[in-house]
């Protein structure tokens, strides 16, 4: 989930008919601490807006500290969403990436460490500005849309990821 910013305001995001369709276990948020206060801040609006997603939608998911990460609190899990996993610590890399590879599933935004990218078959280009005003200001499908949905979304963005 990536919803873009049209301007440096308060904003609300509708997003409908959202819901677990299928688990066979259970689904929790990683919290990153930080050093740097300005990425705490970050990573705590990004977590938090997620938080608050799923407990109004009824669907209560639990948050755990990446300070209190561990392998054996991963055991049960079948799905760890990283809010924001920018500039993730080595132990908490190591533990992601023994849960992936015990078949661990992982939703992810904004970036992911080098090696969870490689084990995830995602290629990461890094950030991308744009080269004119306007490159970003859409998403344009180029298969047929799915019903009700528009062949096109408006945007507005100086770079991408």
């Amino acid at each position: 989930m990536s919803p873009w910013v049209a301007k440096r305001e308060d904003a609300t995001l509708y997003v409908a008919n959202f819901g677990i369709e299928y688990s066979d276990g259970s689904v929790m948020i990683l919290t990153h601490a930080y050093d740097d206060i300005r990425e705490q801040k970050q990573s705590d609006v990004y977590t938090q807006t997620l938080h608050q997603l799923f407990e109004t939608a009824g669907l209560p998911v639990p948050a755990i500290s990446s300070k209190e990460l561990s392998s054996k609190k991963l055991a049960d899990v079948s799905l760890l969403i990283l809010p924001y996993a920018a500039n993730m610590d080595s132990n908490t890399e190591s533990i992601i990436l023994s849960y992936v590879k015990n078949g661990g599933k992982l939703l992810a935004s904004f970036s992911l460490p080098p090696a969870v990218a490689e084990i995830l078959g995602v290629k990461q280009s890094g950030y991308i500005q744009q080269s004119y005003p306007g490159e970003f200001s859409s998403f344009r499908l180029t298969t047929a849309p799915a019903p009700n949905m528009p062949n096109e979304a408006k945007q507005s963005s100086w770079g991408i990821m």
